[in-house]
């Protein structure tokens, strides 16, 4: 028992990138209603609760916010949006070394699929240098 306990430690690797294009409808860049259509890509390595992740991910999203200007060179920007992501990934428990074997010689991922989820929530804060 004292030793599946070690495998219960988490920890995330992640290397990821969400490019985004933004329609303002008023015409202006930062300044009123927007709509934004982006793209996200990762490659992850993680150990939640005794489970190993390892893969890539990878989709597309649209991002509907507002921005509000509090000063000449001051925004507040409001945000939100949802995403399709697929994955491609190496899934087991950390105590199997399945992650050692390769199959057919090669080292293929066992999971597979998509998830529909927020891409991105949040607020942030612009200032402009001129």
């Amino acid at each position: 028992m004292l030793k599946t306990q070690q495998y219960y430690m988490s920890h995330i690797k992640l290397l990821a990138a969400q490019p985004e294009y933004r329609y303002y409808f008023s015409g202006r860049p930062m300044h009123s209603l927007f709509v934004g259509v982006g793209g996200v890509g990762a490659i992850y390595d993680a150990s939640i609760k005794g489970k190993v992740y390892k893969g890539i991910a990878y989709g597309g999203g649209i991002t509907f916010g507002y921005v509000m200007n509090v000063t000449k060179r001051l925004f507040i920007d409001f945000h939100a949006g949802v995403a399709a992501v697929g994955y491609n990934r190496k899934e087991y428990f950390a105590g199997d070394n399945y992650g050692d074997y390769v199959v057919g010689g090669l080292n293929r991922p066992n999971a597979s699929g998509y998830y529909l989820m927020p891409q991105r929530i949040g607020i942030s804060v612009a200032y402009i240098l001129k």
